[in-house]
C-alpha cells in the first residue's frame, strides 16, 4: 500500500472537550504579501538560557530566524539556505545535523549561548572501505536524518532517495571524525522510508524505519552498528508515517495507519515497555477519512504532556486547512484537541511543538481563505493550563 494513499484523509470530531487551559491571542513572528513563490516553514522553537523564545523558518530564498524580546519578535534574520534536519540538547552543548546544500549534511556541536560552533564538519559520503555513494548511485540525495548523543559517541541514521537507502554513521570523539557510512536496509520502496527513528536502550542501538510493505521495522546493534537484527513490530496496520520518542522506561510511537477496515484510517499511539519486542493496544488520536490530505509534523513526550501535532491539507496540496495540537495528560490513555486554530480565519497549518513544564508552546503558518489575496502569516502561541 503507497504512502500517498495512507496519508489520504481528513480529521473528523472526537467528540471531546479539551483539557483546562487556554490560547491567548496569537503573536505575529513574520508576515508578507502571499505571492505565487511564497513557502512559509517553521523549522524549529526553542527557548534560550535565559528564557527568550527564538523560531527558525524557511522560505524559498533562505532560512530565517527570529527572537521574542520584551517588545514583541524582533526583525528576522537571515540564517543562510540551510535546511533543519536534526537536534540534541545534551551534556550542555547542542548537536545539530543540517543541510546546506542538496547533497551535503553538515553536523555542529555549540553551546547554546555561544554564537560559533565548537565542531563544524561535512558528514563523508564514503562507507567504511571507502567507497563513494555518489560513485555507486549518481542520483542519491537525502531526506530525512536523526541523531543520538550517548557522552562523547554520536550516532546519526539517515535516509537517502534515488534509490532509498537507511545509512548508518557514527563518532567516537563527538563529532570531530566520522568512521563511514553503513547500510541498515537497502534498496526499499519509493516513499516508504519515512523520516526513521534512532535510540539507545541498554547500550544497543536500535533504528526504526519504513518498509515497502507499509511496515515498521526495528533493527537493532550490540557492536556499534557493525551488523543488525530484527526485533518484530507487529502492530498490524499499514502504516504511511510515524515518530518515536524513546528512553530507558519506554519507546513511545505515534504513526498514521489503517487497520483492518477502513474506519481505523488515522494517528494513533502505541507503547512498548520492553525495548519493542510488545506493544500496547493503539490508541486513536485522530480519526481521518479519504478525500483530503494529511501532513505529520510532531510527536514529543513532557513533563505534563505526550503531545502530537499535525496538518490537515484542503483540496489543493498547497493550501494548509486546519493545524492540528493533540494532547494526552494521562500517558497516552486518552486524547484531546487543543482547537489550536479556533476562530481564526483562512487554513492553519505546519505546527512546531516545544514544551515547557505544562506549557505548550506552538509556532504555525496562517494563509487567506482558499482563492483570496491576502497576508502569510508566521504565528506563535502558548497553551498554559
Amino acid at each position: 500500500m503507497g504512502l500517498t494513499w495512507l496519508l489520504m484523509g481528513i480529521v473528523a470530531g472526537l467528540g471531546q472537550e479539551p483539557p483546562l487551559g487556554r490560547w491567548p491571542a496569537p503573536e505575529v513572528v513574520h508576515k508578507e504579501a502571499q505571492g505565487k513563490e511564497t513557502d512559509l516553514r517553521p523549522m524549529k522553537l526553542w527557548r534560550g538560557l535565559s528564557g527568550e523564545l527564538s523560531v527558525l523558518w524557511a522560505q524559498r530564498n533562505g532560512s530565517f530566524t527570529s527572537v521574542r524580546g520584551r517588545d514583541g519578535w524582533g526583525a528576522p534574520a537571515l540564517v543562510g539556505s540551510t535546511v533543519w534536519m536534526d537536534n540534541v540538547v545534551t551534556n550542555g552543548r547542542e548537536y545539530i545535523l543540517k543541510r546546506e546544500a542538496p547533497g551535503e549534511l553538515r553536523f555542529e556541536v555549540k553551546r547554546p549561548e555561544a554564537p560559533e560552533p565548537e565542531i563544524s564538519v561535512a558528514i563523508p559520503e564514503k562507507d567504511r572501505e571507502g567507497a563513494a555513494l555518489r560513485a555507486k548511485y549518481p542520483e542519491v540525495s537525502y531526506e530525512f536524518s536523526a541523531l543520538a548523543v550517548d557522552g562523547k559517541s554520536v550516532y546519526l541514521v539517515q535516509t537517502t532517495e534515488h534509490p532509498v537507502h537507511v545509512l548508518f554513521n557514527s563518532s567516537a570523539d563527538g563529532g570531530k571524525t566520522w568512521r563511514g557510512f553503513s547500510f541498515v536496509g537497502e534498496n526499499l520502496w519509493r516513499n516508504d522510508s519515512y523520516q526513521p527513528a534512532i535510540f539507545l536502550v541498554d547500550r544497543k542501538i536500535h533504528v526504526l524505519f519504513g518498509t515497502r510493505d507499509g511496515r515498521i521495522r526495528q533493527a537493532v546493534s550490540a557492536d556499534e552498528g557493525k551488523t543488525w537484527s530484527d526485533i518484530s513490530m507487529d502492530l498490524d496496520f499499514q502504516v504511511g508515517g510515524f515518530k518515536a520518542v524513546a528512553s530507558e522506561r519506554a519507546i513511545r510511537l505515534c504513526f498514521l495507519g489503517i487497520g483492518a477496515s477502513s474506519e481505523s484510517l488515522g494517528y494513533w499511539y502505541c507503547e512498548s515497555v520492553d525495548h519493542g519486542k510488545s506493544w500496547s493496544e493503539p490508541v486513536l488520536i485522530g480519526k481521518t477519512r479519504e478525500g483530503d490530505l494529511a501532513i505529520f509534523f510532531e510527536f514529543m513526550v513532557g513533563e505534563s504532556w505526550i503531545v502530537a501535532g499535525y496538518t490537515l491539507m484542503g483540496r489543493s496540496d498547497n493550501y494548509p486547512k486546519e493545524a492540528k495540537v493533540m494532547a494526552s495528560g494521562d500517558e497516552g490513555k486518552t486524547w484531546k484537541d487543543l482547537k489550536l486554530a479556533e476562530g481564526l480565519e483562512g487554513g492553519t497549518g505546519r505546527p512546531k511543538i516545544i514544551m515547557d513544564g505544562a506549557k505548550i508552546d506552538v509556532a504555525f503558518v496562517q494563509v487567506p481563505e482558499e482563492g483570496r489575496a491576502g497576508e502569510i502569516k508566521l504565528l506563535f502561541r502558548e497553551y498554559a493550563p
